[in-house]
């Protein structure tokens, strides 16, 4: 039997001044928390090699140009 898949916490928004989320090769990764609206900062999220297919309606953390990285390798 695999490990167990886990969404990253919601109390990832209680980091608002996150400018780089690296979420690479984090393989119990499913998904992401809405919470990650908060995150106004962020400038860029890495997400390849983990269980992670969708992002959540991120709101303000979207419109500032933040770079997603979901690519193989």
């Amino acid at each position: 039997a695999g490990q167990q898949r886990l969404p990253v916490p919601e109390a990832l928004g209680l980091f608002p001044r996150l400018e780089e989320l690296d979420l690479t090769n984090t393989n119990q990764a499913d998904g992401l928390p809405v919470s990650l609206g908060a995150l106004t900062n962020l400038r860029t999220l890495r997400v390849a090699a983990t269980a992670i297919r969708d992002l959540p309606d991120a709101g303000p953390a979207t419109s500032h140009g933040a770079s997603v990285g979901c690519g193989r390798g």
